[in-house]
């Protein structure tokens, strides 16, 4: 047999010699974590079946990355995991619910099934929607005129029950106008997202505003939310599909059922405050964003990543978007548009301190952990679609991940089309002068 040429190897002999040494190995390195006093702790790497050790001096509280984290209320807070009980995650969101409110319904779809394609989602309806909620844009006396002329329509015309906000019942354009002040005794009204047992009875959301009032609305439906017809009546109108003076075919074409609908993903937030011994709960359609707030020093994040810290943040701040929230604060800091349409959560920076630290993009189904670094010179504030601003000690920590409450908006044309309507018209996206 010359050098060059291999001899006979036996597949069966070598196969279980593999696997005999891979489950000595495991058993060493077993019985050295359980017999060192919890030195070192063993993990296991999720892209091979062989153990890797990650050590933790004694004097040393650092954690290094791709190290287990314990959960605060871990059993086991030695850090040892056992292989046969480990935790997995899935990367792929959560089935989300395919019921919104007590009567709407993706046509063809039953809860806990998998999408089908996003271009054929259509908006069906368990027997006539009675209640309807309008929400008019705060602070802007413009809109009344339209506000009223809505109403008047779908309690005269449609004969429906119109429910309103608290805060719109005392407006002076409102109460000043004889004519409507008799439909205005007739409305029922919200205090807020605390009013659940009013809100469960919603059929349909009205907003007439801009993506504030968008995302006010979204706001008031913490759990399952039901769809909603936007009219552009605000300055940007990103979200916001429908002109105002076609309120009429727009509402009734919705009625009949048969809509287009596209599914705007959610995030689901809780703030723990460990010394408080609360828990907050939020859901978000745009971002969660975490700062320094008025401190003058760089925030200092650990960001743990199903529990697995990935990374420190240390900079101005951190922003974890939906798709929906990519085109606002995420982008401004140099995060990516991702279409709606996108199971994702983006990851941007705020003003990192590091210039390698660029925005990514997560899989839907991961869950977040941030807290603030043991070596932070300051706390972090927290904030979500721009309200609930509060300050967080270093006990407390911010778990996120998608929520199965997507929030149902009706389209005015297909998903894609009306997407680069609004990145174009509204944001001039690859608007220039063409070469000649």
């Amino acid at each position: 047999m010359t050098t060059w040429e291999r001899a006979p190897v036996n597949k069966q002999f070598f196969s279980q010699a593999l696997l005999t040494h891979q489950q000595l190995s495991l058993m060493i390195i077993l019985v050295h974590g359980w017999t060192d006093g919890g030195k070192n702790a063993a993990i296991i790497s999720s892209s091979s079946s062989v153990p890797v050790m990650t050590s933790r001096s004694n004097n040393s509280n650092i954690i290094k990355e791709g190290e287990i984290v314990p959960d605060d209320d871990d059993p086991n807070p030695s850090g040892h995991q056992d292989i046969h009980d480990s935790r997995s995650y899935p990367l792929n969101a959560p089935a989300p619910e395919m019921t919104f409110g007590p009567k709407a319904f993706m046509l063809g779809i039953k809860n806990g099934t998998p999408l089908r394609d996003p271009a054929d989602q259509h908006l069906g309806w368990h027997g006539s929607p009675e209640s309807v909620l309008v929400v008019k844009k705060d602070m802007d006396e413009n809109v009344t005129d339209k506000f009223k002329a809505v109403i008047q329509w779908l309690v005269t015309e449609r004969k429906l029950k119109v429910y309103i906000e608290e805060s719109d019942s005392d407006k002076i354009g409102a109460t000043n106008d004889a004519a409507f002040f008799d439909t205005l005794q007739g409305l029922q009204t919200i205090k807020s997202e605390a009013d659940t047992d009013k809100l469960e009875k919603i059929d349909l959301v009205i907003c007439l505003g801009g993506d504030g009032t968008f995302l006010h609305a979204s706001s008031l439906f913490q759990q399952n939310a039901p769809p909603l017809i936007a009219f552009s009546l605000g300055t940007l109108g990103f979200l916001t599909k429908f002109q105002i003076n076609d309120y009429e075919s727009v509402i009734g074409n919705v009625l009949k059922g048969d809509s287009q609908v596209a599914l705007r993903n959610r995030l689901s937030c809780e703030i723990h405050c460990k010394e408080k011994h609360t828990v907050q709960k939020h859901v978000v359609l745009n971002e969660i964003v975490v700062d320094r707030g008025p401190s003058a020093f760089i925030t200092n994040l650990e960001v743990i990543c199903n529990d697995r810290l990935i990374t420190n943040i240390e900079g101005d701040g951190l922003i974890i978007a939906t798709p929906t929230g990519s085109t606002a604060y995420s982008l401004a800091s140099g995060g990516c548009m991702v279409h709606p349409s996108v199971p994702s959560i983006l990851f941007t920076p705020i003003c990192p301190h590091a210039l390698a630290a660029r925005p990514v993009i997560l899989p839907a189904g991961v869950e977040l952990k941030i807290r603030t670094s043991s070596s932070a010179r300051g706390p972090m504030w927290i904030s979500v679609d721009g309200r609930s601003r509060q300050e967080l000690s270093n006990d407390d920590h911010i778990c996120i991940t998608t929520s199965i409450h997507p929030l149902a908006c009706i389209s005015a044309n297909d998903h894609i089309k009306d997407w680069f309507i609004s990145i174009s018209d509204c944001l001039h996206w690859n608007i220039r002068s063409r070469q000649r």
